[in-house]
């Protein structure tokens, strides 16, 4: 569901998510080398969320501490670690990268530039809409 304070992606940041389904979740696949769906998650920081551009690919799992069917949360943090529902600090704690790591990484996979502007306020474009 999108923001009512977000505007929309522009073309180039709907494609940059679109290609969420096709990697699947990023930190499933550093951990595990598995393969599995993701949804796109925002960057938070300072209790800020950040814009589109700053979009992960993240497992229903880890990004909304929604278990795989038929297995508990427990047995979900006891195969998997914790989600991003169980607090930043213990996400982080469990998997050693903090969101903005997973970002730099997935922009260096997929072959995109990995620097971070000086501000989360990027130009956009005039009139672009997805």
């Amino acid at each position: 569901m999108m923001s009512k304070n977000m505007p929309r992606p522009t073309a180039a940041e709907k494609r940059r998510m679109d290609l969420f389904r096709v990697t699947g979740c990023m930190l499933t696949w550093l951990k595990f080398g598995k393969k599995v769906p993701a949804e796109c998650h925002h960057i938070v920081m300072l209790g800020k969320r950040y814009g589109h551009a700053y979009t992960i690919p993240l497992s229903s799992w880890y990004h909304r501490g929604v278990p795989e069917r038929g297995k508990t949360k427990d047995e979900m943090r006891a195969e998997y670690g914790a989600s991003l529902t169980d607090g930043r600090k213990s996400f982080v704690a469990c998997h050693h990268y903090t969101e903005l790591e997973l970002w730099q990484k997935f922009q260096v996979t997929m072959g995109f530039d990995d620097s971070l502007p000086v501000t989360k306020v990027l130009p956009r474009p005039m009139g672009a809409r997805a």
